[in-house]
């Protein structure tokens, strides 16, 4: 398993990893994703992997769902700092759908955006937009 910097907001729990030269985001089983716990998880990536510019692969499929303000944090320009690309991974084609029409017509981002039932698949579309040759080691030059 890749090496993983793990951390807990609001008892609650987010993991985040490189895998395969992108970055994945997990977050914990019955989350409810407000903008302070969104804010948490994206300044653990940038001190961990802010030195890259990288594929992001976020994993939703254990979370409740996300506030709309956590949504406009994620949208907004320092909410995408380094990121080359966005998988989101869903649990079911409708969710998939529902997601895929959500970031294609009412959040637009500045960056490829694709939703996925599978994790292979979505890790192997991200790969494309690696910059490149990264390292699987977190920046510990922030610690």
């Amino acid at each position: 398993m890749p090496p993983e910097t793990q951390f807990t907001v609001n008892k609650k729990e987010y993991k985040i990893w490189m895998e395969e030269g992108v970055i994945v985001g997990q977050y914990g089983e019955n989350i409810i994703v407000t903008e302070e716990i969104m804010q948490d998880s994206f300044n653990n990536r940038l001190k961990n992997y802010g030195h890259l510019n990288t594929p992001m692969l976020i994993d939703t499929t254990q979370m409740k769902y996300v506030t709309r303000s956590a949504l406009n944090f994620a949208n907004n320009p320092e909410g995408q700092v380094g990121i080359t690309a966005l998988g989101i991974l869903v649990n079911n084609f409708i969710f998939k759908t529902i997601v895929a029409f959500f970031f294609n017509y009412i959040l637009k981002t500045d960056h490829p955006t694709m939703v996925f039932t599978d994790k292979k698949e979505a890790i192997e579309w991200l790969k494309k937009f690696r910059e490149e040759d990264i390292s699987i080691e977190p920046n510990n030059e922030h610690n």
